[in-house]
């Protein structure tokens, strides 16, 4: 005689995109799925159709539709380190995965993803770089969170990119008072006359190992652009414009002997 199992589907959507489907045995839970990534975006959970309120999914007895919930990110630069159940080895240099608003790369080494965030591995000299759509201005907040365990100093110190000087110092001693093993998270607000100001890449780096999370910056300035004026094949001046603005000439040299000028083309 046939044997049979019953199972129901978790259906898993994003809007009306199907994202993935999960068969689960009835008497057995559903375990999920891997966290989906939507650019400048948060995941906050799941939800039933016409509900905000976001649901355990392992609960769920019978075959049901569930959709993604996400929070939009207000910011520049957003870097999430993808959790994975086992150490997953990486060779550096390479962009890491979930990088928006830019890249980020672990140098210098090897890394990998953890349940816990991304290590570098290896002692001496060891940095994360992160790479910007957006420059840097006054009032540009970085936001890094990362996680360390042991009894030895930590940190994440930020760095302008080729500099060995650190421009801010973030660093901890767990003590009796604190767990081993605990996350941590800084915001720095970039200063006026800051050597960060204009820059579109800058370096976190490390003190001992720790476990890079989340880094987020926002009130980047103005996307520019460069324009290049040129007689023929010389060249009269170039200008940057920022993103919203209109090209000015200022200080451009139009004189030219025995000829009036007309404009740009």
């Amino acid at each position: 005689y046939a044997q049979w199992r019953e199972y129901f589907v978790i259906t898993y959507k994003d809007g009306d995109d199907v994202l993935d489907t999960e068969d689960v045995f009835v008497g057995e839970a559903p375990v999920g799925i891997a966290d989906p990534v939507k650019a400048m975006n948060i995941l906050q959970g799941w939800t039933l159709a016409g509900s905000d309120e976001v649901i355990d999914v392992t609960a769920l007895t019978a075959s049901t539709t569930v959709y993604a919930k996400w929070e939009a990110i207000d910011a520049c630069f957003y870097f999430s380190a993808k959790s994975v159940d086992a150490d997953e080895a990486i060779t550096a240099p390479s962009n890491l995965d979930n990088a928006f608003g830019g890249t980020l790369e672990a140098t210098d080494g090897t890394f990998k993803y953890t349940t816990t965030g991304v290590l570098i591995e290896g002692g001496g000299s060891k940095y994360f770089t992160v790479n910007l759509n957006y420059a840097l201005q006054e009032g540009s907040k970085i936001t890094v969170k990362m996680y360390a365990g042991g009894t030895s100093e930590r940190g994440l110190n930020l760095r302008v990119a080729g500099s060995s000087s650190n421009v801010y110092q973030y660093k901890w001693t767990p003590s009796a008072t604190e767990p081993a093993q605990m996350e941590y998270e800084y915001e720095y607000v970039v200063p006026a006359n800051s050597p960060l100001i204009g820059k579109k890449v800058f370096y976190l780096y490390r003190n001992n190992n720790v476990y890079l999370q989340t880094v987020m910056v926002k009130d980047c300035a103005p996307q520019d652009y460069t324009v290049t004026y040129k007689d023929g094949e010389a060249t009269l001046g170039t200008e940057q414009v920022f993103e919203n603005a209109h090209p000015t000439a200022d200080g451009i040299n139009t004189h030219k002997k025995g000829y009036e000028f007309q404009g740009w083309a």
